[in-house]
């Protein structure tokens, strides 16, 4: 307990840095781009869909994690009727005539 007592009385109680660090005036502080953590912007959204509700002050969010669904590729279609994926197919969808 005295281990944690002597961390807590060393650290800023706004930020959480060392006030060792956090007051030394041979460095400055420089900002960076905030992070989006994408499990609590999923939080939000959920808290958000429940304003209204008469309980919302003892309900605990949760979200769980799971695969991002894969887009669906596209097929790109070349210039003379077939695509660019290998399919020699006619531009109506019939096969191309052969070349002889």
């Amino acid at each position: 307990m005295l281990g944690l007592a002597l961390r807590e009385d060393s650290e800023c109680r706004r930020c959480g840095g060392d006030l060792h660090e956090t007051l030394d005036y041979g460095w400055k502080w420089q900002p960076q781009p905030p992070l989006v953590c994408l499990r609590c912007l999923a939080l939000a959204d959920d808290r958000r869909q429940y304003t209204k509700h008469p309980h919302r002050e003892g309900m605990i969010h949760r979200v769980v994690k799971v695969p991002r669904p894969q887009p669906k590729t596209r097929r790109r279609k070349a210039k003379g009727g077939g695509d660019l994926n290998g399919d020699a197919t006619h531009h109506r969808g019939t096969p191309a005539p052969a070349d002889g």
